[in-house]
């Protein structure tokens, strides 16, 4: 499938949203958030903290962000793209956002944990600065520092 033309759009998760988003989640290596669909989907979208994002490509829901930022400046991000738009830019303009939502923010830090059998998930994080940290389980923590501009250099001090 040749790349599509259309931009994509990154807008807040709303509860509606769940229903194509869920397929997504319980994918190898991705897991539904705990409870029914309708509530998680309430807790994402009424959460005062955790964030949600969808991204849209000619209206159509093709990318989802999680971003859980915590006390310690680090921000956890469950990052998921529809089957048919991967490797299309969806989780570039997903993770950008993530980033622009950190350095607003103040944070140092964001992590992904994925799946240790998920390559292509590892490929695309490391492809985008995050670096291994550490085991959790059958997954394997990611890390990517955050600057405070895009081209600042890497200094992690926390």
């Amino acid at each position: 499938m040749p790349p599509s033309t259309e931009p994509v759009a990154v807008r807040p998760f709303a509860a509606a949203d769940a229903a194509a988003i869920e397929p997504w989640l319980d994918a190898p290596g991705l897991m539904r958030p705990p409870g029914s669909r309708r509530q998680w989907a309430e807790r994402l979208a009424t959460d005062a903290r955790v964030r949600g994002f969808v991204a849209e490509r000619a209206g159509r829901p093709v990318g989802f962000l999680r971003y859980d930022p915590g006390p310690d400046g680090v921000a956890e991000l469950t990052l998921a793209v529809a089957p048919a738009a991967r490797r299309r830019g969806v989780g570039r303009t997903l993770l950008v956002a993530a980033l622009q939502l950190a350095r607003a923010g103040g944070l140092r830090a964001l992590d992904a944990a994925i799946d240790v059998q998920n390559e292509p998930a590892l490929a695309f994080f490391a492809d985008h600065g995050f670096e291994r940290q550490r085991p959790c389980g059958e997954r394997v923590v990611l890390r990517r520092l955050v600057h405070a501009t895009a081209d600042a250099e890497p200094l992690d001090i926390g």
